[in-house]
């Protein structure tokens, strides 16, 4: 939002002052109000699903957008996007195993800061995951302010092939 200061005058008048005899008293002082800055939260929209074929190649497709440090006021902030899988278990098939997530994919997925999501499939695994999404900002949160997004839900889901 909009920030900074103002300066002004204010006065105050007594029209019936019995210390002053009944006369007309006015004192005038100069005041400044200040607005402080304050971060706004990042924000951002995400795809609810991303589907791949067992076995593809690496992924890497937009699945963020409408992108936002929370202000247009604050484009100089740099944006992260982490990702927390949720919960911690993968789904294989029909059962769930208490498996990390290293099961289905090679390494950790990443969202850049431009909403592209990227991962390596591990082979001859399928299954699905639900991540939470969160972009945080680095603009601190100094006077209340909040550098961290809503968390957002991605499933991501390994489709099986007939090897």
């Amino acid at each position: 939002g909009m920030y900074g200061s103002s300066r002004g005058n204010v006065t105050l008048t007594d029209t019936g002052s019995t210390i002053y005899y009944h006369r007309q008293v006015a004192f005038t002082r100069s005041i400044i109000v200040a607005v402080l800055p304050v971060n706004d939260a990042p924000r951002f929209d995400i795809l609810d699903q991303v589907s791949v074929w067992e076995d593809s190649d690496n992924y890497s497709a937009p699945v963020a957008s409408n992108i936002t440090t929370g202000s247009p006021f604050e484009p100089e902030q740099l944006l992260t996007f982490a990702l927390q899988q949720y919960p911690l278990y993968a789904t294989f098939g029909n059962s769930t195993s208490p498996l990390p997530m290293l099961d289905l994919l090679v390494g950790s997925p990443h969202i850049n800061p431009q909403g592209n999501l990227s991962f390596a499939l591990a082979r001859d695994r399928h299954g699905s995951m639900e991540f939470g999404v969160t972009l945080y900002d680095d603009g601190g949160t100094i006077n209340n302010g909040s550098n961290t997004s809503v968390e957002r839900r991605l499933t991501l889901t390994v489709l099986p092939v007939n090897d």
